[in-house]
């Protein structure tokens, strides 16, 4: 397990405990517990799927566009083989875009993870 998860388990015992006692303290059902148990529980592991792999796609493709029409020289060197297959960008504009796009790919992805979407 990694530290991010013991971390988690150990949040989720503790807050048990602390609501079993609460709820022999204030003589109320179970139901309280279980309930406070679900909304502090940590969502599940992002797994990879076919959506994901569409999302990354997506926001490449977004990167690449927004570098196609803001990048003030994509053709620098060192050049690429075949340039006409990346639009014109050197090497140093692929790399940028999708080092971008990539970065905001994994933002969607998590974002979109963390509300549930995915």
């Amino acid at each position: 397990m990694q530290n991010q998860d013991l971390y988690c388990l150990f949040l989720v015992r503790s807050l048990h405990g602390i609501f079993n006692q609460l709820i022999q303290v204030s003589g109320e059902n179970q139901v309280l517990t279980t309930s406070l148990l679900a909304a502090t529980a940590a969502t599940t592991p992002l797994q990879w799927s076919p959506t994901v792999g569409i999302i990354m796609i997506i926001c490449n493709i977004v990167a690449i566009a927004y570098g196609k029409n803001t990048i003030q020289q994509p053709s620098s060197e060192p050049a690429l083989p075949s340039s006409q297959f990346f639009g014109g960008f050197g090497a140093p504009a692929l790399l940028a875009t999708t080092a971008f796009g990539h970065i905001l790919g994994v933002g969607v992805i998590l974002g979109l993870h963390y509300v549930g979407r995915i």
